[in-house]
């Protein structure tokens, strides 16, 4: 799961957990991937620190740059499409190299945005 510690990240996290699942958080937060539950990742620099194949039910992305944190100009519509298309496509990247094997990859389209 990536974009958990948003709004909708968090609240989804706290539901998987209460019905017994084990989320992942893939972070860009180095101190984090300490825990068992997180994996210290950077999609804009196509980096993720697992060894060998990680095996998940699912991937659930929801990374991006907060929608009401700043006025909407160009520069930062384009900061918030970056922000989850850069992402998005290194998990595509890591399902299709099969660093990653999952039966589901869940994540909210660009088109969402506007």
């Amino acid at each position: 799961m990536s974009g958990e510690s948003g709004l909708i990240g968090k609240n989804i996290y706290q539901l998987l957990t209460r019905f017994g699942y084990e989320p992942i958080i893939l972070s860009r937060n180095e101190k984090l991937s300490e825990r068992n539950d997180f994996i210290y990742w950077d999609p804009s620099k196509s980096y993720i620190k697992i060894d060998g194949q990680l095996n998940v039910r699912a991937i659930i992305n929801l990374c991006g740059a907060g929608i009401a944190e700043k006025k909407w100009t160009d520069d930062r519509k384009k900061e918030l499409l970056d922000s989850r298309l850069i992402p998005a496509h290194f998990i595509a990247e890591l399902i299709k190299t099969e660093k990653i094997k999952t039966d589901v990859y869940l994540v909210l389209s660009h088109r969402d945005l506007w």
